[in-house]
């Protein structure tokens, strides 16, 4: 489980978006932020997941959660990285589909939860 000392920000695309919205949906105070990146008829914020998250905050000092396909998360690492957020601070999970087993977190290696969700000051990109 999440320890909540810093804030938590969880970002998840497609088949990464199943195993954090239950987790989720358990958070007080979740601001959760709709993004696609491919719906020409979605009204709502559109780019990359990581990039929108990023211009809702810059999560140095939070705790970073990535769970979606392969490409998702090492896009998402790149520029989560390249805004200052710490390798320690990132950790992810990678589901290339029902098939392939989600890859260990990074970080703290603790098996923890991953999504778009921000407690304390909260934020979501889901």
């Amino acid at each position: 489980m999440v320890d909540h000392e810093r804030d938590l920000v969880l970002i998840a695309g497609g088949t990464g978006l199943a195993p954090l919205r239950d987790y989720a949906r358990s958070l007080p105070g979740l601001r959760v932020v709709p993004v696609t990146s491919e719906d020409p008829g979605f009204s709502g914020e559109r780019g990359r997941v990581a990039d929108i998250a990023l211009q809702h905050g810059t999560w140095p000092n939070d705790e970073v959660h990535l769970c979606g396909s392969p490409e998702m998360v090492t896009n998402s690492l790149a520029a989560l990285r390249s805004a200052g957020v710490p390798d320690e601070g990132i950790h992810h999970e990678e589901f290339a589909g029902t098939s392939a087993p989600p890859a260990r977190p990074r970080g703290t290696g603790r098996n923890r939860p991953v999504s778009g969700v921000r407690v304390g000051n909260p934020y979501a990109a889901v």
